[in-house]
C-alpha cells in the first residue's frame, strides 16, 4: 500500500482537531484517521490489551507505544487508498516518532506535514466542559481534563518543536471560529 501524504494534527484536547481533520479530508481528498476514536472503539473489545487501553483512556494517560504500534498498523491496513492520510492524535509524543517513521517507510509516504492548532488552556477547559455536556465522554470529566492537558503539555507539545525543526510545521490560531480555523489550515497547507 502506498500513501502519498501524511498530515499530522497537533493541538491540545478540545482544540478542534477532529472537526478540522474531517473538514480537511474532503478538501484535500485525504482519509481522516482519529487514533483517539480508533482507540475508544478498540477499548470495547474483550481482551486484556483492550482493557489496558480503556483504563489509560479513562484516566487521561497516553497508551503504551507497543499497543499504539499494533493498532496504528492494523488500522492503516483497513483504510481505503486516497491522496493522503490525516493523523489526528498520532504521534502522541516524541517517542512515537519511531512508529511514525516505520509507517513512512512501510507505506512509502512522499510528504509529511504537521499542523499545530494552538489554543490557550482556559479555552481548552471551557470547550471540553461544553463537549462533556453534549457527548458525555469518560475522558472529559474535570479531573481527567486536567490530567489530559498536563499529559499534552509534557508529552505531546514537544512535537511542535520537533516538526518545526524539520520545517514541516504550520501554526494555526485555534481561538477563532471553526470556519476561520479551516480557512487558515487550507490556505497554509495548500499555498506553503
Amino acid at each position: 500500500m502506498k500513501i502519498k501524504n501524511f498530515l499530522i494534527l497537533i493541538g491540545p484536547p478540545g482544540s478542534g482537531k477532529g472537526t478540522q481533520g474531517k473538514l480537511l479530508a474532503g478538501v484535500l481528498d485525504y482519509t481522516y484517521l482519529s487514533l483517539g476514536a480508533t482507540l475508544r472503539e478498540y477499548a470495547k473489545r474483550d481482551t486484556r490489551e483492550a482493557m489496558q487501553v480503556k483504563e489509560s483512556i479513562d484516566n487521561g494517560h497516553i497508551i503504551p507505544d507497543d499497543i499504539i504500534r499494533h493498532i496504528f498498523h492494523e488500522t492503516i491496513t483497513l483504510i481505503k487508498p486516497s491522496n493522503g492520510l490525516i493523523l489526528d492524535g498520532f504521534p502522541r509524543d516524541v517517542h512515537q516518532i519511531s512508529i511514525l517513521d516505520e509507517g513512512i517507510g512501510k507505506y512509502r509516504v512522499d510528504r509529511v506535514r504537521a499542523a499545530f492548532i494552538d489554543l490557550p488552556k482556559a479555552q481548552v477547559i471551557k470547550r471540553l466542559a461544553e463537549r462533556r455536556g453534549i457527548e458525555a465522554r469518560a475522558d472529559d470529566t474535570p479531573d481527567v481534563i486536567h490530567t489530559r492537558f498536563r499529559e499534552y503539555d509534557e508529552k505531546t507539545h514537544p512535537l511542535v518543536d520537533y516538526f518545526d525543526r524539520q520545517h514541516k510545521l504550520v501554526r494555526i490560531n485555534g481561538d477563532q471560529s471553526i470556519e476561520r480555523v479551516h480557512a487558515d489550515l487550507v490556505r497554509k497547507l495548500t499555498h506553503e
